[in-house]
């Protein structure tokens, strides 16, 4: 049986993991990670000549 692997990036910095990433097994709900999934919504103040409408 093959498993499958995600890499997924971390919140922190590259420091942190493997160069920023991690590493965990679909399907699993390893670590409680696809049962409480959380998002936000970029800001886009920053962004210089933004196309964006605001």
């Amino acid at each position: 049986m093959s498993s499958v692997i995600q890499l997924l990036a971390n919140q922190w910095n590259r420091g942190w993991g493997d160069d920023g990433y991690f590493k965990v097994i679909r399907g699993t709900n390893e670590c409680g990670i696809e049962g409480d999934v959380n998002a936000g919504m970029p800001s886009t103040k920053n962004i210089a000549g933004s196309a964006f409408a605001i």
